[in-house]
């Protein structure tokens, strides 16, 4: 994630990130492995680290997402 800062015209610090992918509910376990996690994934079992870091609100199934079910098709390179 990309963090840049702007000075306002008041003098605070103004924020915008920047996000590889943004889900909401009509996405899957597997659209969003395939999409934004796989790579990494696949990486890491190379031997290069890697961090997947999902955010959202309690309950909205972001444990679930990552340790959903296995599914051998999933893991297939």
């Amino acid at each position: 994630m990309k963090q840049n800062l702007r000075q306002s015209k008041q003098g605070s610090t103004q924020r915008t990130y920047t996000f590889d992918n943004c889900y909401d509910e009509t996405f899957n376990n597997t659209d969003i492995y395939t999409e934004s996690c796989k790579e990494i994934v696949m990486a890491s079992l190379r031997g290069i680290n890697g961090t997947i870091f999902m955010y959202g609100q309690t309950g909205a199934g972001k444990t679930h997402t990552m340790l959903g079910g296995y599914s051998a098709d999933i893991l297939s390179p």
